[in-house]
């Protein structure tokens, strides 16, 4: 997975995608926030824990997200 620093805006619907590409491309990163966060879309006013990577904002909670995070078995950063 490239490592763009992006804030990506998606529905739970288009979380399943995104899941399924990262486990494919045994991605390590993972960045999701959830709907009510404000945060920067220039990456260098961003928290040092999203820097380099891709970060997804929910447009809504979704109840099934850690049971789909917990199946990401390469990962070994993931900020919540």
């Amino acid at each position: 997975m490239e490592t763009t620093e992006k804030l990506i805006r998606v529905t739970p619907q288009e979380l399943q995608a995104v899941f399924d590409r990262l486990e494919a491309e045994q991605a390590t990163r993972l960045a999701i926030i959830g709907p009510d966060v404000q945060l920067s879309a220039d990456p260098n006013d961003r928290p040092e824990s999203y820097r380099g990577q891709q970060v997804f904002q929910l447009d809504e909670l979704w109840p099934g997200l850690v049971d789909r995070v917990i199946r990401l078995r390469h990962l070994d950063r993931l900020v919540l």
